[in-house]
Formats: C-alpha cells, structure tokens, sequence
C-alpha cells in the first residue's frame, strides 16, 4: 500500500533536507503526504524543504493545509527561519 511506503519517503525526505538538496526533498515529502502521510510534521517539514527549494507557491499552499486544520499556529509559522 502506498501509504506503508509515506514513513519510508519522509525518513528519505528527512536525509535529503539533512543534505541541503531541498528540492529532491520537497519532492519526497510530497510523495509521502500524496502517498497518504498527513502528519503535521510531514507536512510542515515539506513546506519548509518547499521554500528553501524557492518554490514559495508550494510552501504556502502546504502551511495553509496546517492552519486550515489547526495543526500549526500562524506564530510558528512566522518565527520558523525556514
């Protein structure tokens, strides 16, 4: 099932990130969220691999899925340096 592969594609996405190559991590993290990962953490870590990358489309859309479902506040949002 795809969504047994989501933990394994953020752990992926997670040593992307670690590697500063934000866009092949954005693109794993966006795997795991489609792959059924609705993890806040998922999420929000996807958002910031999104606008490291420069893709701040994808980033906004990402942390506006957080907010709608309260699962960041705006705060965070705005002190977060990523």
């Amino acid at each position: 099932p795809a969504f047994a592969q989501s933990p394994n594609l953020a752990v992926r996405a997670e040593q992307a990130y670690q590697k500063k190559d934000f866009a092949e991590s954005a693109k794993l993290y966006q795997a795991a969220i489609d792959g059924g990962d609705t993890s806040s953490n998922t999420i929000y870590n996807g958002a910031c691999a999104y606008s490291l990358a420069g893709r701040k489309d994808e980033a906004f859309a990402l942390l506006d899925r957080l907010i709608e479902n309260a699962s960041v506040s705006t705060q965070q949002v705005t002190n977060d340096t990523d």
